[in-house]
Parts: C-alpha cells; sequence; structure tokens
C-alpha cells in the first residue's frame, strides 16, 4: 500500500524549460509549457535530501553516492537511459503525469484530438468526429500496408482544438454528450499560459564580441495566477515522512517555484471524485500495456500523457489500431551523449504526445488482443498514461 500526494508547483516568476529544440543553433529559443518528468522527480529527490540535511541548500551538489541515508531517500536511479531497469527511487515509488491546477479545485488535462472547434457566429461547441471503415482498399500508414482504408468525418478546414479540459468537459466527453463553449469547461492555452518575449545573447563566445549572430529572440512562459503545475505522488507507505512546503528550483535556468505538499485526504477525494482523469491515475488503471493486452473489440483510448515506447513497440501498436488521431510523432535517441560511443547507434524511442487518441482492432492479434512490452522506467516518471473508454 502506497500513500498518495498532492504536489502543487506555483511559479513565482516566469520560467523557462528546455527540450531538444528549445535553442539548438536556431536564433530563437522557446520553454515547454510543461516542466519534463525527469525535470519533477529531480526536484522532488533533490529537495528531500536538502530538507533531510544531506544536501545543501545553497550548494545543492549531487551526496555522495554510497551515502547509506542518501540511499534510502532519494533510490539509485540515474536515470540515463529511457530503458534503465533500475527504477529505484528511494521512498518514492512513481509519479503522474503533470497536469494543471485551476483554483485548486479542478484538474485540467490536454483534450483528445478527435474533438475539432466550430463557431457559427458567436457560438462555439467542440464537435467529436468519428470514423468509417472501408474493407477490400489498401492504405498505407508510418511504412505499414493495410487492405483496409479509413474515411474521417473530420472537416479538413476545421480548426483543431488545442485546449484544457476541466472535470465537467471530460464527464461530457465519456458520455458523449455535446460539449458546447462553457468557462468552466475548456481553456485555451492564453487563458493558462502567459507567454513573455525577450532578447538573449549565447554564452561561452571565445572572443568575448557581441556578434548580431550572438544573439537570439527568447521567449518563456508564466502561469495566470489561479492556475498552478500539479503532480501525484505515490510514496512508500512506511516512509517516516516525505516533503513540507518549500521554495524550490525546476528547470535548467533554475525558475523558481513554490511548492505545496499535501496527503491526498478525503476533502481533495471530494473534488476528485467524478473526474475520470483523476480517478483513472489514483485508482492505476492507466498503464499502457496493462490496458491493451485486456482490451479489444473496438476499444478507444485518450493519452493523458505523453506515450514513449521503443521502435518496435510503436510498430506493434500501429498494427493493433484501426484508427489513430495523432498531434506527431517525435523520434529520439533512448541514451544520453555522454554515455554513447562516437558513431555508435542506441534504440531509438519514440514520443506521441498527451490528446492522442487510439481506436482498437475488433481482432487485432490471434488471441484478439495485443500485447505491448514497454519498459519499465517511463510509466514510473508520467509518461504512458492512457483514459480507456469502452472494451
Amino acid at each position: 500500500m502506497s500513500k498518495q500526494y498532492l504536489v502543487k508547483f506555483t511559479p513565482i516568476g516566469r520560467f523557462f524549460f528546455g527540450g531538444s529544440y528549445s535553442l539548438g543553433e536556431s536564433f530563437y529559443a522557446e520553454s515547454l509549457k510543461f516542466p519534463q518528468p525527469t525535470t519533477v522527480l529531480g526536484c522532488l529527490r533533490n529537495t528531500i535530501l536538502i530538507q533531510n540535511g544531506i544536501v545543501s541548500k545553497k550548494n545543492p551538489l549531487f551526496p555522495d553516492l554510497d551515502d547509506k541515508n542518501a540511499k534510502e531517500l532519494t533510490g539509485t536511479s540515474t536515470i540515463e537511459k529511457l530503458n534503465d531497469q533500475d527504477t529505484n527511487f528511494g521512498i518514492i515509488e512513481r509519479i503522474s503525469p503533470v497536469f494543471i491546477v485551476k483554483n485548486n479545485s479542478d484538474f485540467l488535462f490536454a483534450i483528445p484530438k478527435d474533438l475539432y472547434e466550430e463557431r457559427e457566429g458567436s457560438t462555439r461547441k467542440l464537435t467529436l468526429y468519428s470514423h468509417e471503415k472501408f474493407p477490400n482498399a489498401k492504405s498505407y500508414y508510418s511504412g505499414h500496408a493495410f487492405d483496409y482504408a479509413v474515411l474521417s468525418e473530420k472537416d479538413p478546414k476545421a480548426k483543431d482544438s488545442l485546449y484544457f479540459g476541466s472535470k465537467e468537459f471530460w464527464k461530457s466527453y465519456m458520455n458523449k454528450d455535446k460539449i458546447e463553449f462553457n468557462k468552466d469547461l475548456w481553456f485555451e492555452e492564453e487563458e493558462i499560459f502567459t507567454a513573455h518575449k525577450s532578447v538573449g545573447i549565447r554564452k561561452g563566445l571565445k572572443d568575448g564580441s557581441n556578434r548580431e549572430d550572438a544573439y537570439y529572440v527568447k521567449i518563456d512562459y508564466s502561469l495566470k495566477k489561479e492556475y498552478s503545475f500539479g503532480v501525484i505522488v505515490w510514496v512508500k507507505d512506511d516512509a517516516e515522512s516525505f516533503l513540507n512546503n518549500d521554495e524550490v528550483i525546476l528547470g535548467g535556468e533554475h525558475s523558481t517555484f513554490r511548492m505545496e505538499v499535501e496527503e491526498i485526504n478525503q476533502e481533495i477525494k471530494n473534488s476528485i471524485q467524478g473526474h475520470p482523469v483523476m480517478e483513472c491515475i489514483l485508482e492505476d488503471k492507466c498503464n499502457l500495456s496493462s490496458n491493451f493486452s485486456s482490451s479489444s473489440n473496438g476499444t478507444k483510448f485518450v493519452a493523458i500523457s505523453p506515450i514513449l515506447v521503443s521502435e518496435d513497440e510503436s510498430d506493434k501498436l500501429i498494427d493493433c489500431c484501426e484508427q489513430r488521431i495523432v498531434g506527431g510523432i517525435f523520434s529520439t535517441r533512448n541514451c544520453k551523449r555522454k554515455n554513447c560511443l562516437p558513431n555508435s547507434k542506441s534504440q531509438a524511442a519514440r514520443m506521441i504526445p498527451a490528446g492522442s487518441v487510439f481506436y482498437l482492432k475488433d481482432k487485432c492479434c490471434p488471441e484478439d488482443k495485443c500485447s505491448l512490452n514497454e519498459w519499465c522506467l517511463p510509466y514510473k516518471i508520467g509518461y504512458n498514461y492512457l483514459l480507456k473508454i469502452g472494451g
């Protein structure tokens, strides 16, 4: 049995979360809107060590790796590769995907990609579109050939829905209700995030000059007053304590956040009750591989976190699905550069963004089931969470 905690991070000012594309060699750098799972987990582990007097807050360097107390509190995992087998995070068992907390009473997640926005004058609504399967046809997707074609009902000119949904939104979506615009249902990014643009200068110019190509446009963000980032943390039941409220640092540019920690009590459970996504997370019903292995007959899944799988499992995922609606697929290598030999290759991983929708085939495998073998690390740090609908 584990203890569950709601941890909220409220930015004190502006923040910048780096990603693989955030700067590079270009003249443009934009922050990610959400912290990476490893960033959140690293902050939690580091803060545990600081609050237990093992690491200094003024000089938060890594502790001695042989320190017994540090190992008991924060484990041995260094998270150098996505397929690491060592997932020992000490008293932390796992963390959920990062979500948005609104007014300390509602929880927002990226809405599914099978919705698009329609406007008629001042009226706005989100429309759920379906698809129709045509047998005796040929189609191709990501190098895979199929003996059928899928026709989507979506108007190709319709605007994609890039919003975050509340508790009431997800209840309507699960019930397939019409989702009319309501300020308490779904929220545009601009209602949550404020973008800030500034000019930066590249570090490390050996000649110390101020060349024109040394400058770049930098975009960072802040959250509107009533919003915070949130994450659920599972902590070992025998842990004497977890964390106290604190001021913490997130991201490579040391953005400052106010961290609030609260064990999930009846009051929080009351605010969560009836929220399909939060209940799915807290009841541990969101795991990618277990959901796919136990589902068939046209089950629908919505990714409530990024989906991170190996290249081979990504191909299997494609074969299991009749239809997929995704916002894009990103490929990355599963080891850090410092651990790779020159000119060597590592196994590729594919990242499918949150909000993507998957429709299982009626018969996707000989046993009418689809078995996916995922790495053990991603789910423990907040990837590979699916909301199951039907089946």
